[in-house]
């Protein structure tokens, strides 16, 4: 009896030892981008029967879950996209302005040329003989032309560069696409044997790399994760099934506000 007491004592031990484990680890991340909180779960051992009574064998880690709440994940998520759309849109406008102001060739400063040459057309239909005024004209309307041309090239030039740096996030979006199928084909072989096992292993520090991407994907464009059994209980804490899908389109985020400039 005395043997089974003290081997009783020594799980408990052993497991909060892995308990501070865990504790350490949370608090060693704690400013680690994209890492989740993680908590130890504990179930007890099968009892014995020693002279008539059921006696027990102390516990075992049943596993060690991530304190994720899907509902808040997808909200954040939403949020992200939502906001990195506003402000790629707010940012390419702002950029195309400051092309326009520093080149001096802004809609108003145009408007004000083109005023001022049909005003020296008033002038020469009062004084069709004057060549200082057909001089002025000639020269006025060949300056609305250049500053038109320079109107088109930044415009295109703005344009170009749109382009171009959508085309890098479509790639960079495809790269964090290919990486977040080679993390789900991972988990899934890490998680398949828990449905069948007491003790439970999940591959947190894995998912917390694929809610990276996922943030990441969502920052691009719009990106949407399928994900079963994504509660613990009432508290909707943990994302603990292994089937997972997802989809990516670019109808928003950064993609989005290019497309509105």
């Amino acid at each position: 009896m005395m043997i089974q007491t003290m081997s009783t004592s020594l799980s408990g031990l052993l497991q909060f030892q892995k308990g501070i484990q865990v504790t350490s680890n949370n608090v060693a991340n704690v400013n680690t981008e994209g890492y989740t909180k993680q908590r130890i779960n504990f179930s007890t051992t099968m009892d014995i029967k020693r002279g008539g009574q059921q006696v027990g064998t102390g516990v075992t880690t049943q596993n060690i879950t991530r304190m994720h709440d899907e509902l808040l994940w997808s909200s954040l998520k939403n949020s992200s996209s939502s906001n990195s759309e506003a402000t790629e849109y707010s940012e390419s406008l702002e950029l195309v302005r400051n092309q326009l102001v520093s080149e001096k060739i802004d809609g108003e400063n145009i408007t004000s040329m083109v005023d001022g040459w049909f005003n020296k057309l008033e002038d020469l239909a009062d004084n069709p003989e004057s060549e200082s005024i057909k001089s002025d004209l000639k020269l006025s309307g060949e300056a609305i032309f250049d500053r038109k041309n320079m109107l088109i090239d930044t415009l295109n030039e703005y344009t170009d560069s749109l382009k171009e740096k959508r085309t890098l996030l479509v790639e960079e979006a495809n790269g964090y696409v290919n990486q977040l199928d080679g993390l789900s084909h991972t988990i899934r072989g890490i998680e398949a044997g828990n449905e069948l096992s007491k003790s439970q292993n999940y591959a947190n520090d894995l998912r917390d790399k694929r809610d990276n991407l996922e943030k990441k994907l969502s920052d691009i464009g719009n990106f949407d994760a399928f994900k079963d059994k994504v509660s613990n209980g009432k508290y909707n804490v943990s994302d603990k099934g292994i089937d997972y899908d997802f989809k990516f389109a670019e109808d928003g985020g950064r993609l989005a506000g290019i497309d509105k400039a």
